[in-house]
């Protein structure tokens, strides 16, 4: 379990979502939200965070694209556009005066490297992404159940991506208990050969 980390310089929030990548600004640093109001109440937690950038993905594909890049910790095209556009540029040979909160440690890392921007995965950073998945379909006026429905798609997607998923594997059990009905055949018959003799 992460510890909630006191946030001392600007931060900024990278979420990644079915629809497309998204750039949040949190605007009031210190504020751990221990009341759940905080986060459940849209009234409240709009005065905490503001969207700064939204990147829609073009199609399924790009979406599932995306994601592998960033389960695997790559920075694709579409990710390192986001953060050049619309994140404060860092003097050569500075570091940035902001941190950027991610989920995923590996993006962060590889954010960290090609960019020089220091990126945080803290408890306080789960608790914002929790609250921003909660309200997001406001913030980039989506229905839910368009929303839902790319989740799922995403989703299952990705599933049949790591699993390698293999539309004749019912066809490969057919054929294996024929093969395995016929060896058995075999091996009686063989004994029953045996027992005669």
């Amino acid at each position: 379990m992460r510890h909630i980390q006191e946030i001392t310089q600007k931060l900024y929030i990278l979420y990644e979502y079915a629809p497309g990548y998204a750039l949040i600004d949190y605007v009031k640093l210190g504020e751990t939200f221990s009341d759940p109001k905080n986060s459940t109440d849209m009234a409240r937690f709009s005065q905490n965070i503001k969207l700064t950038a939204f990147a829609p993905f073009t199609h399924p594909e790009h979406a599932l694209s995306a994601i592998q890049n960033v389960s695997t910790g790559v920075l694709g095209k579409d990710l390192q556009e986001l953060l050049l556009t619309h994140l404060p540029p860092i003097k050569k040979d500075k570091t940035s005066n902001y941190q950027l909160g991610v989920t995923e440690p590996r993006i962060a890392a590889a954010i960290q490297n090609k960019f020089k921007i220091s990126c945080v995965c803290s408890a306080l950073v789960d608790q914002l992404i929790r609250a921003i998945r909660l309200h997001f379909h406001k913030f980039i006026e989506i229905s839910i159940d368009d929303l839902e429905k790319a989740q799922l798609a995403l989703a299952h997607a990705y599933s049949r991506s790591q699993v390698k998923f293999d539309v004749n594997r019912t066809d490969n059990m057919v054929k294996q208990a024929i093969f395995l009905y016929d060896q058995l055949e075999k091996d009686i018959n063989m004994l029953a050969m045996r027992v005669k003799k």
